[in-house]
């Protein structure tokens, strides 16, 4: 074990399940295990790629809406995907639970199965996904010719690509796509905003517009007047009353984004969403907000700034010595321990595979392309009470890497069905 920081007293507590990474994966595993009264505590770095998401459930990109049928082909194609130890009904059940716990998202569904669909991206595109942010625009079957859509671009922001986002969609849809520009100095000064002077000084971050945002989730009366009164002067051939959509860039609140759109369509009289961000937004913010007071309210711990450098094994037990972020060590011991630590941005004993090859080969653990069908780490002698959840499946596996994550579009579908076998399996040993 490391020995060039101060040590922090082990704790004479044996936890049940211990998980490492504090991403989605990570604490999704942890609300299930509680729903199933079954106590874990997370120990995370902080970092990870969960903060990148982008306000859509991507379970698989291939083509077709069947998902299902999709998914099978996909089996069969990479049978050394994680997702070849899934069943088609595990599937659907993991993921129908997870929506059912987060109303806030939109799942879709084709004849009461779940199905890709498609939802507009913030570079004008179209992409597949199983479900959305309930904020997100995905009504392209209303769209008509003579649909008017009205995307509102904040002049100050300069990420949003409205002109884009038209262009995509004129070439997509029917219907008339035209890009209103509103200055954001100018509606702070008529709401009294502090921020007034940092729009001034040249930058404003999409963060800091969201959460001004959310502190006037309630008072939208404000911005509806400028959308209404630039709508006149700018297209004065166009009236409020004959737009179909306003589509807005994803930085409208954090914690009160449905309460934002609910009151802003109300006072514009016009159905109102946003575009899915392609690059690190608060749309991510948003639902590890709402991950973390579900953990909150189960009462799950979670270590932030801990960093797993050394494991060991004792018995039926291991043993994981952490260094937080201010150079201590700490250890502490558990039974079970569940891998969640992602592979993009992996630290400590995930640095290198070939230490970590290593390490494992030591403890009786094989390394790599480990797992077994129950996303346990093959051990050598018996049991070895480390499961993998996640993208964390890739830092095991010759055959894949973080690169086909991507390709395949399997974002947090990965997270979320890995999270539920894993603790589905611990539910039948530990709760029969």
């Amino acid at each position: 074990m490391p020995s060039d920081s101060q040590e922090v007293p082990m704790s004479s507590e044996i936890e049940e399940v211990c998980i490492i990474g504090g991403g989605f994966a990570g604490m999704n595993t942890a609300r299930l295990l509680a729903k199933w009264g079954i106590p874990s505590t997370i120990y995370t770095t902080g970092y990870g790629a969960s903060n990148l998401w982008m306000g859509t459930v991507d379970v698989l990109n291939y083509p077709g809406d069947n998902l299902l049928l999709e998914l099978a082909k996909f089996q069969v194609s990479l049978p050394a995907h994680p997702y070849a130890n899934l069943s088609m009904e595990l599937m659907q059940t993991a993921l129908r639970e997870f929506y059912e716990s987060f109303p806030s998202l939109h799942l879709f569904q084709d004849e009461g199965e779940i199905s890709n669909s498609h939802v507009l991206t913030s570079l004008g595109n179209t992409k597949l996904t199983t479900g959305v942010w309930n904020t997100i625009f995905r009504q392209f079957d209303t769209l008509t010719e003579d649909s008017i859509c009205v995307l509102v671009e904040f002049r100050e922001f300069a990420n949003s690509a409205m002109h884009l986002i038209a262009q995509g969609l004129t070439e997509k849809f029917p219907g008339n796509y035209i890009v209103l520009e509103i200055s954001l100095l100018d509606l702070f000064q008529q709401m009294n905003s502090e921020l007034v002077s940092k729009v001034q000084n040249g930058y404003v971050s999409a963060k800091t517009v969201a959460t001004f945002f959310d502190t006037k989730a309630i008072h939208m009366s404000p911005l509806a007047s400028l959308i209404k009164s630039r709508l006149v002067s700018e297209f004065p051939q166009i009236s409020v009353d004959k737009v179909q959509y306003f589509l807005f860039p994803p930085i409208l609140g954090i914690d009160n984004s449905p309460t934002i759109f609910t009151h802003l369509a109300s006072h514009l009289g016009v159905e109102c969403y946003e575009m899915v961000s392609l690059t690190p937004s608060i749309l991510a913010d948003r639902f590890l907000h709402q991950v973390q007071r579900k953990l909150d309210v189960l009462a799950i711990p979670v270590h932030t700034n801990h960093t797993l450098v050394e494991l060991e094994r004792q018995d039926n037990f291991w043993r994981l010595h952490f260094r937080t972020s201010q150079g201590k060590m700490m250890t502490i011991t558990s039974k079970i321990v569940i891998m969640a630590v992602g592979s993009i941005f992996a630290q400590g004993i995930f640095t290198e595979s070939f230490d970590l090859g290593n390490k494992f080969n030591t403890l009786g653990l094989e390394f790599p392309d480990s797992i077994d069908k129950q996303y346990e780490i093959v051990s050598t002698d018996k049991n070895s009470n480390i499961y993998v959840v996640g993208a964390a499946n890739f830092l095991f596996s010759t055959d894949l890497n973080e690169d086909d994550e991507a390709k395949d579009g399997t974002g947090l579908g990965l997270a979320i069905a890995t999270s539920y076998k894993v603790a589905e399996t611990l539910k039948a040993r530990l709760r029969p």
